[in-house]
């Protein structure tokens, strides 16, 4: 437990079907929506967005904070957290 935690960002093959996806199915309830319509209300809003100022520094701020609490989290979440989750196989 007392190794650092890092994040590594792997390029994602294209064609790849993410986890997430596979989780949430969320491809069957966007059938038939305009796809790229749908992307541009889920894309990371830019630090100069006029419709929502400050989002993209607050939500970088809650993950930074988010992060340092993993210092004071007990070792059986930490655990559970990091299990495999029977309900997604």
């Amino acid at each position: 437990m007392e190794e650092v935690t890092s994040v590594e960002l792997v390029p994602q093959e294209g064609r790849m079907v993410s986890p997430w996806l596979l989780t949430t199915e969320w491809h069957k309830h966007v059938a038939g929506h305009d796809v790229p319509a749908l992307r541009k209300l889920v894309e990371i809003p830019k630090a100069n967005d006029a419709e929502m100022p400050g989002l993209q520094s607050a939500v970088e701020a809650y993950f930074e904070h988010a992060l340092t609490l993993l210092d004071t989290t007990d070792e059986l979440i930490l655990q559970r957290l990091n299990s495999p989750d029977p309900v997604k196989e």
